[in-house]
Parts: C-alpha cells; sequence; structure tokens
C-alpha cells in the first residue's frame, strides 16, 4: 500500500481519479491521527508514501508542532520526528519510496538547507522526490509518481 497524505479533498480525489484501476493500491488520509493508524495497523506492508508538508499540526506533541513553522513543514514534521520518536537510526522509512507533493517546497529546502536540521535528517532529506504542486503539469504528475512507484 501507498499512502497518500494530504489534508485537501481535491487533491486526494485527483491522485484517485489518475490513479484509475491502480488506486486500490493506495490509502488516503487526511490528518495526523488517520496516518498514524495506518502506520501502526500496515507497518511492513507500506510501500511507499506522497506527502503535502503543510497540513493541520492537530495530532502533533506541543514540542513537534513548534518545528512546524507554523504549519508549514507539519508533513516533513511528522514524517522525520513523530514517525521515528526515538530517533531509531536508520529512520524506519528509509527504504520507502516518498514524494513530498507540496506547494511549500521553498519553505522546505530553506528548511533542510538551514543549520537546523541534523545531518541524519538532511541525509534523510537527500533520497526523497520532490514535486511541486504549482509547477508541474498534472498529467506529469501522475507519470512521475508511476514511474516513481512503478505501477
Amino acid at each position: 500500500m501507498i499512502l497518500v497524505f494530504d489534508d485537501r479533498r481535491s487533491i486526494r480525489n485527483f491522485i484517485q481519479d489518475e490513479f484509475g484501476s491502480d488506486a486500490e493500491k493506495l490509502h488516503f488520509c487526511s490528518n495526523i491521527d488517520d496516518a498514524d493508524e495506518f502506520i501502526d495497523e500496515n507497518k511492513g506492508n507500506i510501500e511507499g508514501i506522497i506527502l503535502d508538508i503543510m497540513i493541520p499540526t492537530l495530532g502533533l506533541s506541543e514540542e513537534h508542532r513548534i518545528l512546524t513553522k507554523l504549519g508549514v513543514l507539519t508533513g516533513w514534521v511528522w514524517l522525520w520526528h513523530h514517525c521515528n520518536p526515538e530517533g531509531i537510526k536508520p529512520h524506519p522509512f528509509r527504504d520507502i519510496p516518498i514524494i513530498i507533493y507540496s506547494a511549500y517546497l521553498d519553505d522546505y529546502n530553506l528548511y533542510i538547507e538551514s543549520n537546523q536540521p541534523s545531518e541524519d535528517e538532511k541525509e534523510f532529506a537527500q533520497r526523497i522526490k520532490h514535486i511541486s504542486k504549482d509547477e508541474v503539469d498534472d498529467d506529469d504528475v501522475i507519470a512521475m509518481m508511476r514511474e516513481y512507484f512503478s505501477l
């Protein structure tokens, strides 16, 4: 299963419609609690993640909410910190293909290139594919996702 984590229904519907029959391989979540539940129930069976980084912070600890830069980096904070609260190395999702599909990639890149993240966090970030919601044609988005996940 591929987790599609985006709070906007229009984005989830777009991805589901465009994936056609392959949509059965996708699981859609719109909030942190649902995403956490999916991950807990499907450990070892998650084949990929498509993630927006600008999502509501509800479900994060106060410590993690502070790191989100008023919600702009919530998806990243959820993925890097919340999904690995004990800081296990390597990160549990290191070998899972991940796409950040977001209109806030500039903010994400500024953060990753700053002195705030650890070297481990920066290394993890380098293996993730980035697709801008604003700069990539819809048909190209789906083609890129299909190719990345071998669908």
